[in-house]
């Protein structure tokens, strides 16, 4: 960047431009990981994609899993350096889901600053089932 050139108002002092609303203590889960995963006989859940603002430029789409071999969700992440993986295409996406992961349940689309981080905190704070009441599997 020149000395000219001022950072946006949303970039973060390093520069660079933050992930659309994913918590900063959310776990995350790499393509490796569902795959060994899946690979162990486990399989997804369930999946809520996070859209950002349209009128922002470049990727779009977070991805929030929740898989059987773990506790609530996990943001979908870049092993090295570990951060949020973000998607620009959603029918790439969703293609990878479908295809790669054989996840063919729904997928949950909400916009950023939704209630995400708080379900998810939900979700991982529940350790087992209650007990004498039905579950949607």
């Amino acid at each position: 960047m020149d000395a000219t050139r001022k950072p946006s108002s949303n970039a973060n002092p390093d520069g660079h431009e933050p992930s659309i609303g994913v918590p900063s203590d959310m776990p995350g889960i790499t393509h490796a990981e569902i795959v060994r995963g899946i690979a162990e006989g486990g399989y997804i859940r369930g999946v809520m994609v996070e859209a950002q603002d349209p009128s922002m430029r470049g990727p779009q789409y977070a991805v929030y899993v929740l898989a059987t071999w773990q506790i609530g969700y996990a943001v979908f992440h870049v092993a090295h350096p570990a951060r949020p993986r973000l998607f620009r295409d959603l029918d790439r996406l969703v293609e990878m889901l479908r295809f790669e992961f054989n996840f063919h349940g729904p997928i949950s689309l909400r916009l950023a600053g939704e209630q995400v981080a708080q379900k998810s905190a939900r979700l991982r704070s529940r350790k087992s089932t209650p007990q004498g009441g039905s579950t949607n599997a």
